[in-house]
């Protein structure tokens, strides 16, 4: 077969883990090449929150374990599956930590999330802070034009903002350190304007930290190419064919090709064949070059599937609104049917399992006045207007009226605010629990007392949103090994085929251990792939 270009490692799609495996191989004495098919560097990580769920990383190393993260991560993820075996558990727990420690040799500066385990205080072994890490904050002029070259999103927003203090600046109206917080970040765009710096936070920020890398270490980087399928020699992937600037190119991968090409959370028919109905591309917050590509082309060689009904769920305004006080989440009869304040993840299960598509937030001028409703970015004090024009929010004088406009049953809204505000008075959900847990107050209102997530809703005027189950990416997807080499349905692995990220089944099990759960995992199975490809044990 004639080869246009030959490496050792072909990685396919520029998503979390492109630069770490590259910079693998290159320190082992060998060579990688990312292919990445849009004009945007960084796949959904670059316009994600960059958060990494590390258990003993070296900031929680004195309070963590591998036991200990073990114990947690099996009792939220319960019963193994074909993408959660035990060994692929294993390997995540035992090399996420090198991983990072890899990168911050390489320069990369972390910091706590300062968020909690998402099931701290439900399961035992879980940690308060720190397991949840995220780049520092980053000076964007330090990669040059490539500062320009990745994509847009209110989850990486283009402030220097920190990642945990955007659940401080929603309630900066109710506490000090709200207002602190403002005020440090208007001292920062200040001193931007004043010096020319460009300090961003979250997944650009990671993303830059690994351009900078790679254009440090000279690692090749090919955009606007696209990869189009895989190609065979016998029963092992020797490489790709790729469309570059108009021409058919075929790149040998000596070692291996891995697949890092996200999920299919913008290809409708494979949303319409596989996830929970009903189902929209408009319903994702994942980068448009996540179509599906990477998992259609190894299926097409004998790939194994799992999980591919599970998305990374984020439904609107779910925890960030809905864990504040005077909101709740109710179904067509008016009725709560989970704890708003959980997981995201756990929240678009419970919206498909009760039927709700959409839910219904209910609010009232309490919270309109008190907080930014982030779900249509209404200011405190700004024009609800052009959304009452839209119909995104609907407003009434009672909750008869409210049910009325939305479609709701009047007598069980009615009935559900009232109970709900008997909660809010004693502190205690005695439904759900929300309040109870430490994550379910990361986004809540410290001042409210006693429960810091819940609020009475009695004062007009009452509104309410629609709640829709919007994804992050797709979790679903090619069954990978502990070495993240690709599975065909017997279990034998497809030669020269790893894969990564939400082209996979993810090691989680469809469940969110904290925040960070689709990056950590995707930059250590990169990380792991390409020690593999490589031959090599430890760097």
């Amino acid at each position: 077969m004639a080869w246009y270009e030959s490496y050792d490692l072909v990685v396919v799609g520029s998503g979390a883990s492109a630069v770490v495996a590259s910079l693998i191989m290159k320190r082992a004495g060998m060579s990688a090449i990312i292919l990445e098919k849009q004009d945007y560097f960084g796949g959904t990580t670059a316009i994600s929150g960059g958060v990494m769920w590390i258990p003993n990383n070296h900031l929680v190393r004195d309070r963590d374990s591998p036991d200990k993260a073990a114990r947690y991560f099996d009792a939220v993820i319960g019963a193994h599956r074909p993408g959660s075996t035990p060994e692929r558990r294993a390997a995540y727990i035992g090399e996420a930590p090198r991983m990072v420690d890899f990168l911050v040799e390489n320069g990369v500066k972390f910091a706590s999330a300062q968020v909690a385990d998402y099931y701290h205080g439900y399961v035992p072994d879980g940690v308060l802070c720190d397991r949840s890490i995220g780049p520092a904050l980053y000076d964007m002029r330090r990669i040059g034009d490539w500062a320009d070259r990745f994509g847009e999103s209110w989850r990486s927003p283009q402030i220097p903002v920190k990642n945990h203090e955007i659940g401080e600046l929603l309630v900066a109206k109710r506490n000090w350190k709200g207002r602190i917080t403002a005020a440090r970040l208007g001292w920062r765009i200040f001193m931007e304007k004043l010096t020319g710096r460009k300090l961003r936070g979250g997944g650009r920020a990671l993303q830059a930290n690994m351009i900078e890398i790679a254009l440090r270490e000279d690692l090749p980087i090919s955009m606007n190419t696209e990869v189009r399928g895989l190609l065979m020699d016998g029963d092992r992937v020797a490489g790709v064919v790729a469309l570059r600037e108009g021409r058919e190119v075929r790149i040998e991968a000596r070692r291996g090709v891995l697949l890092n090409a996200g999920g299919f959370s913008h290809n409708q028919a494979m949303r319409d064949q596989y996830l929970p109905q009903p189902s929209k591309t408009e319903w994702t917050f994942a980068n448009p070059g996540d179509t599906g590509e990477g998992i259609r082309m190894a299926t097409a060689i004998g790939a194994a599937t799992d999980m591919m009904d599970s998305a990374w769920w984020v439904p609107t305004g779910m925890p960030v609104d809905a864990s504040k006080p005077h909101f709740m989440v109710v179904n067509k009869a008016g009725k709560r049917f989970c704890n708003e304040a959980k997981s995201y993840a756990e929240s678009g299960w419970a919206l498909y399992k009760d039927g709700a598509v959409p839910a219904f937030g209910i609010f009232d001028s309490q919270f309109r006045t008190k907080y930014t409703l982030v779900s249509l970015m209404l200011q405190p004090f700004g024009s609800a207007q052009a959304h009452l024009d839209s119909g995104a929010l609907v407003q009434a004088g009672t909750i008869a009226e409210l049910a009325a406009k939305m479609g709701i049953d009047h007598a069980g809204l009615e009935a559900e605010v009232a109970k709900m505000n008997r909660f809010a008075r004693t502190g205690i959900d005695e439904d759900f629990g929300k309040g109870a847990q430490a994550y379910n107050r990361h986004f809540a209102d410290p001042g409210q007392r006693p429960n810091p997530c819940l609020g009475t809703i009695t004062n007009p005027p009452f509104f309410a949103i629609r709640i829709w189950p919007v994804d992050v990416g797709t979790c679903g997807g090619l069954l990978t090994d502990e070495h993240a080499r690709v599975l065909r349905e017997d279990g034998a692995p497809i030669g020269g085929l790893y894969a990564t990220g939400n082209t996979t089944a993810s090691v989680m099990g469809g469940s969110y251990v904290g925040a960070g759960s689709t990056i950590g995992p995707s930059l250590t199975f990169g990380y792991i792939a390409a020690k593999h490809a490589a031959g090599v044990n430890t760097l």
